[in-house]
């Protein structure tokens, strides 16, 4: 099964995903991973180069914006950062979708649907967005989103703020809100894919926390019975 967590900037997913995987690890679960760490290991076990895996990546990037796009943004930072996450995500998950086993929990602090909003946001690569709801749709395990979601936009965008690397502005919280509950909704009709609303505005971070440890524990559980 593959956990992700989703919301705009503020809204608690690195916070809800640590608190998640320190609870799953808890139990003295043997194969609960982020999705960095079963990045880390499927190019271990594959035996093939890191050097590989990636230029995969940015050679499918390339590709799809010579085709969409002037291909000169593949070489500007600012345009290609969240298009070349979104295609990591792709190809990690084909990964997945051969290699999971039944018991493994992979978690995501951000994923494909976080991604694909945030590509919606920034550019025009509708195929790329296309490549990642097909991936989605057959991936042939379980996929349980937490949206985290929340009724003040003003209040997140005054946590974010504060944190050093600040570039958002209010205007983009909102469009980038728009965005990701269009892909929610996209894939709420999905074999397999599961959405949990959590709204951080009226539960503690203990209590959403414990929320989203209960949910996972159901899953697992029905998995393994």
């Amino acid at each position: 099964m593959i956990i992700e967590f989703c919301g705009i900037a503020g809204s608690g997913k690195s916070t809800q995903a640590r608190a998640l995987i320190k609870n799953l690890r808890s139990l003295s679960l043997q194969s609960c991973y982020t999705l960095k760490e079963k990045e880390k290991e499927i190019i271990r076990q594959r035996e093939i180069s890191k050097l590989f895996f990636y230029f995969k990546i940015w050679a499918k990037l390339a590709m799809l914006t010579v085709s969409e796009e002037p291909f000169w943004n593949l070489f500007s930072p600012t345009k290609t950062t969240v298009p070349y996450w979104l295609m990591k995500d792709i190809v990690l998950y084909t990964f997945l979708k051969k290699e999971l086993r039944g018991k493994d929990l992979v978690i995501a602090e951000e994923g494909i649907i976080q991604h694909t909003a945030s590509l919606k946001v920034r550019r025009s690569l509708v195929s790329l967005e296309e490549k990642a709801l097909k991936v989605i749709k057959e991936l042939n395990h379980p996929l349980l989103v937490f949206y985290l979601k929340t009724n003040s936009i003003e209040t997140a965008y005054q946590r974010v703020k504060k944190r050093e690397s600040c570039s958002v502005t209010l205007n983009f919280l909102r469009r980038y809100l728009v965005e990701l509950e269009g892909s929610l909704e996209k894939i709420k009709s999905f074999q397999g894919v599961t959405v949990s609303v959590l709204n951080t505005e009226t539960s503690s971070l203990e209590e959403a926390a414990d929320s989203v440890f209960s949910i996972v524990k159901e899953k697992v559980e029905s998995l393994t019975t």
